[in-house]
């Protein structure tokens, strides 16, 4: 293993053991201790079943589009030879779905593979995830309902996988600071990396458990930015678009139609907006496209008014110690938000031109989308009203540590009294190890 950007990545991509291999090892060694263990027949069946689990698992998730989409995914699905999990969640057209499932379980030759996870509580487009976590073989793929991929997919993305490790997927997105320098990666024929992938995501399945590392702004969109910012931040994983290449399956070519329900309109732009506005502020969302010159990190108003008035020595070109324009303030919602030291901290965006906004596609809406004009942190989202001190001294420094190594400024400033807020950013800064960054303190 070795230390990465956003945390620790194996040192070679080659394939490993499965990612159930704990499981097997947890119940060998209470069977080798314990005949009560060896001798039980439900623990000697599982610990079997998992070690002659197939290496991919696909998972589907059907909601509103026709059920000839999920005709074809089944079948597709089939031919890749592995497990195909079929997700329903409160959706209206349950029982169409449901029958084809059915049918394909009874007529398929492999329909012993397909496995249905039914409930009438619509969960969202995170629910897929959920159930994703159940998955006991080593990857997994979750499709949207209006993609189409070949018999060979699996095959194909571990061949991607075994040269370099990631998330996997066919179309991407690059944000920017503008929207000339965002745009969509689509199917490009070598793995190209992006901020996130969109339709079908590729992945070990040990992975999501960063997934649910943080609480989702949202179950109305957005899953397929959590995932990428979660991984980058907490496994030091990237995520990568690259389309596939053509086989000759008669199942890898089928027809998908669309509904009206699409994450491509004004108001879905504007939330994902603001979920991007969270993830920046925690670090890993964005990591190459903006330029920030110095980072301080505060912990009152008071310290935020301080820098402020320190800023005229810009103008003079003497500014001890060096700061670094423009300048973004670092803060944390410990308890109530504080608007004193918002509006302190807007103001040193304003001195130093320092407002950008992570731009998705959103034309002709791009002008209205929040521009980010500091970095909030918020343990407080993982927690709800509780957490321990250590609880909320690790979250502010693993965000803090993302939040370095994805802006790379060139100062970090630290304006702060004696206490949690210093001892982060001090800490981060020498984890981040980003290169030539100089690191002041205020007094």
């Amino acid at each position: 293993m070795r230390w990465a950007a956003w945390g620790w990545i194996p040192s070679s991509s080659a394939l490993v053991p499965l990612s159930n291999s704990s499981e097997v090892t947890l119940i060998d060694d209470c069977a080798r201790r314990t005949p009560a263990c060896s001798s039980h027949p439900r623990l000697v069946r599982y610990a079997d079943e998992l070690r002659n689990q197939p290496h991919a698992t696909i998972v589907l998730n059907h909601w509103r589009r026709p059920v000839e989409n999920l005709r074809g995914q089944l079948r597709a699905g089939l031919a890749n030879g592995v497990p195909v999990w079929v997700c329903i969640f409160g959706s209206p057209h349950a029982d169409e779905y449901v029958e084809e499932i059915r049918h394909v379980q009874a007529e398929h030759p492999s329909g012993h593979l397909v496995r249905l996870v039914f409930s009438d509580v619509d969960l969202g487009v995170q629910g897929r995830f959920q159930v994703a976590l159940g998955v006991k073989t080593r990857f997994i793929y979750i499709v949207d309902d209006d993609v189409i991929f070949p018999a060979t997919a699996i095959e194909q993305y571990e061949q991607h996988f075994e040269r370099q490790l990631g998330i996997y997927g066919v179309n991407g997105h690059v944000r920017g600071a503008s929207e000339e320098k965002a745009g969509w990666v689509e199917g490009p024929a070598k793995p190209v990396r992006v901020d996130y992938v969109c339709g079908g995501w590729f992945l070990e399945a040990a992975w999501l458990h960063a997934f649910f590392r943080e609480p989702r702004g949202t179950t109305v969109t957005g899953e397929d930015m959590h995932l990428s910012y979660t991984a980058r931040k907490y496994l030091g994983v990237e995520t990568y678009a690259v389309r596939f290449k053509r086989d000759t399956h008669p199942e890898s070519s089928y027809p998908v139609l669309g509904t009206e329900e699409t994450t491509t309109t004004p108001a879905m732009f504007a939330l994902r907006s603001d979920l991007v506005h969270d993830m920046m502020a925690s670090g890993g969302a964005m990591p190459v496209a903006v330029s920030i010159g110095t980072l301080v990190f505060l912990d009152c108003a008071e310290k935020a008014r301080s820098v402020l008035s320190r800023l005229s020595c810009l103008s003079a070109g003497n500014c001890s110690p060096q700061i670094v324009t423009p300048v973004v303030a670092v803060f944390a919602t410990l308890g109530r938000p504080d608007v004193e030291l918002r509006q302190a901290a807007s103001e040193i965006c304003i001195a130093t031109s320092c407002a950008f906004t992570p731009t998705e596609i959103c034309h002709p809406m791009c002008d209205s989308l929040r521009p980010v004009e500091y970095f909030e942190l918020d343990p407080g989202k993982f927690m709800g009203s509780h957490g321990t001190m250590s609880l909320v001294s690790g979250e502010l420094l693993a965000s803090s540590v993302a939040l370095i190594a994805s802006v790379r400024p060139q100062v970090i400033l630290v304006a702060s009294h004696h206490g949690l807020i210093r001892s982060v950013a001090f800490e981060a800064a020498a984890l981040a190890a980003v290169p030539g960054l100089f690191v002041h303190e205020l007094v």
